[in-house]
């Protein structure tokens, strides 16, 4: 990371690699409204970003979540680790 030195107690060096396990919340995501999204496990499930962070999930789950319109018409709240952003809204 850029501008931070940190110790992360859960690491270790295989040669030329760093192997780091970050806990969820620690990982920042740029998700935006109007992102075109799949999800991580089926590839051909595509929709779009209406709400980041919603009031619905926002106690429980901070600003993990957002709340997706898939193109087959469905609605669904998903955690942004399970997404994969295909291409960005304006």
């Amino acid at each position: 990371m850029y501008g931070y030195e940190r110790t992360i107690d859960n690491s270790r060096n295989d040669g030329d690699d760093v192997h780091v396990c970050l806990p969820y919340d620690l990982v920042s995501i740029n998700m935006k409204v109007g992102n075109l999204v799949r999800s991580r496990h089926d590839h051909s499930h595509h929709g779009i970003v209406i709400e980041v962070a919603p009031i619905e999930t926002r106690i429980d789950h901070g600003d993990n979540v957002c709340k997706v319109q898939w193109l087959d018409g469905d609605v669904s709240f998903e955690f942004l680790k399970i997404l994969e952003i295909i291409s960005e809204g304006r």
